[in-house]
């Protein structure tokens, strides 16, 4: 017990102490050695950022393990940055850069939803040799994908498949993207808020039980105008949710399903139908299917 209690009493005045150490800036880059070292607020490096594994200071040597809140919150002029070994900690607003892909490092551990706010053009995050963190075309997940973390704001497919087996959705995790159509499977239970979204137009949601969802924002555009499809006998239910039930068009998921039925099937030509393959003259309020000289086919929900 004694020797539990010296340790506490020894970790106590240390962080007493670190907390007085001043910062040190080496190549424009702010430290702060608290037990670790952290890359603190304000830093100002700005072109190929490498964060070094290690730095010294004082004569002593600290492993650099977390990227601070508003690190490079002025480093538009990032061009690339390359993470230290040790990094395990990035939180939000940390690095602000013009880049289209991050790798993260074997030992990144807790990436906030909002790590990379300041990177517009992200295009991928790569976490191929990171021990506790994984991706999926570029969108990051915990090791066992169990949950969504971060979709890229800037990644090139309009539409993405969430896995099977997914369970959580990180508020926040598509912030400012440019996803306009997103399937979510049977296993969420949890869902960050789509309000951030402000491109989704087609949000289609398998589970029969409404997964609890977070709404940042009452007024917006997403819950007025993206279309929200749920298992048909859930319609109901989902209109009745104090939180899904913000959404003004909820429908069938089996709506979804005979879009895909009239483009293999039932439109040969060249024109604009409606779902049950009715050929139109314009565009008309609700879902329409276009097809090119081409042959292919899309889905166009216009609105009046």
């Amino acid at each position: 017990m004694k020797i539990i209690g010296l340790f506490i009493l020894l970790a106590f005045y240390c962080a007493v102490g670190f907390s007085q150490t001043p910062t040190s800036t080496f190549d424009g880059i702010n430290y702060q050695p608290i037990y670790e070292v952290a890359v603190s607020e304000g830093s100002i490096a700005s072109g190929d950022i490498v964060i070094p594994d290690e730095v010294e200071i004082g004569g002593i040597k600290y492993r650099v393990t977390e990227i601070s809140k508003s690190a490079f919150g002025n480093g538009e002029g990032i061009s690339s940055i390359k993470l230290g070994f040790y990094v395990k900690v990035l939180k939000p607003y940390c690095i602000y850069g013009s880049f289209s892909k991050i790798k993260l490092n074997p030992h990144a551990q807790v990436v906030d939803p909002l790590a990379f706010y300041g990177c517009p053009n992200l295009e991928y995050i790569d976490a191929s040799d990171c021990n506790y963190l994984s991706d999926d075309e570029g969108v990051l997940y915990d090791k066992y994908k169990s949950k969504l973390i971060i979709y890229p704001s800037k990644k090139a497919s309009p539409k993405y498949v969430i896995p099977e087996g997914v369970k959580y959705i990180s508020s926040y995790a598509f912030w400012e993207t440019e996803v306009s159509e997103l399937d979510i499977p049977s296993t969420v239970w949890f869902v960050g808020g789509f309000d951030t979204a402000p491109n989704l137009t087609t949000l289609v949601v398998r589970a029969n039980t409404p997964p609890t969802l977070v709404i940042n924002s009452v007024d917006n555009k997403v819950l007025r105008e993206c279309f929200l499809y749920v298992p048909d006998e859930c319609v109901e239910e989902y209109k009745s949710n104090k939180d899904w039930g913000m959404f003004k068009n909820i429908r069938s998921i089996n709506e979804l399903s005979n879009i895909e039925t009239v483009r293999t099937d039932n439109i040969p030509k060249a024109g604009i139908y409606n779902l049950n393959g009715v050929r139109r003259d314009n565009l008309e309020p609700g879902v329409n299917v276009v097809v090119s000289k081409e042959g292919t086919a899309k889905t166009i929900i216009h609105r009046k």
